[in-house]
């Protein structure tokens, strides 16, 4: 064992270890042992443990309210999307790891004369739109894709999960679920630009196709969606 090999060598050995006690659970414990010599009885082994239980699970703790501070830093605070920072990272972390037949596809989402909305129904009727219109956004792309609020009025969706060639297929059904809204609910619509590929590509040049398709979008007279390749 480590015990036995470290001994020899030192004379003294101290690890951690988990054991198992009668009732089954396990307890985490330092393990100190050492040879001792005494005149009257020679040489023994002398062992002590420390238990670790407690510091492990705040240790445990922790680590879990670290994961979830961290997380909420990568979060915008009213959407609960992720902020323009993070949403890059990641893209750019999946692009990097992505083999050379990967597809992608990135939307670039704008709320169509959002600045009207504020002005004539006020910040915090805007501020219910720009909730309902996050929720709409995460519920139709799933939980799959990495969704964004990339700043004001503008969204960005990277769906990592299904493959590009679906993404129009799910800009159909988004434009439908814009169009068929119960009454009561809340008044908006949206331009996107999609732009979509295989194998490698840099996000910045990534970027630029998807929001030049927006703007083409909105120059066909906004309230639709425009996919171009890479």
């Amino acid at each position: 064992s480590t015990l036995e090999r470290s001994i020899p060598l030192s004379g003294k050995a101290r690890m951690e270890c988990r054991l198992r006690g009668r009732d089954g659970q396990s307890v985490w414990v330092t393990l100190c042992a050492g040879l001792v010599r005494r005149v009257d009885i020679g040489v023994y082994l002398e062992c002590f443990f420390l238990d670790l239980t407690d510091l492990r699970r705040v240790e445990a703790e922790l680590t879990e309210r670290c994961r979830i501070l961290t997380e909420k830093t990568r979060r915008e605070c009213m959407t609960g999307l992720l902020t323009k920072e993070a949403f890059r990272e990641d893209v750019k972390s999946w692009l990097a790891e992505a083999g050379p037949s990967a597809s992608y596809a990135l939307l670039v989402i704008d709320l169509d004369d959002f600045k009207r909305i504020n002005d004539r129904f006020g910040h915090n009727f805007g501020d219910r739109v720009l909730l309902a219109f996050s929720a709409m956004v995460t519920d139709c792309f799933g939980p799959g894709a990495l969704c964004g609020r990339y700043g004001g009025d503008e969204f960005v969706v990277f769906p990592r999960d299904p493959p590009a060639e679906t993404v129009p297929a799910a800009l159909k059904e988004f434009y439908r679920r814009l169009r068929c809204r119960r009454r009561g609910d809340l008044p908006f619509q949206c331009s996107t630009g999609a732009a979509c590929g295989r194998g490698s590509v840099n996000f910045g040049l990534l970027f630029d196709r998807a929001d030049t398709a927006l703007y083409e979008a909105k120059r066909k007279g906004k309230n639709r969606y425009v996919a171009v390749s890479m």
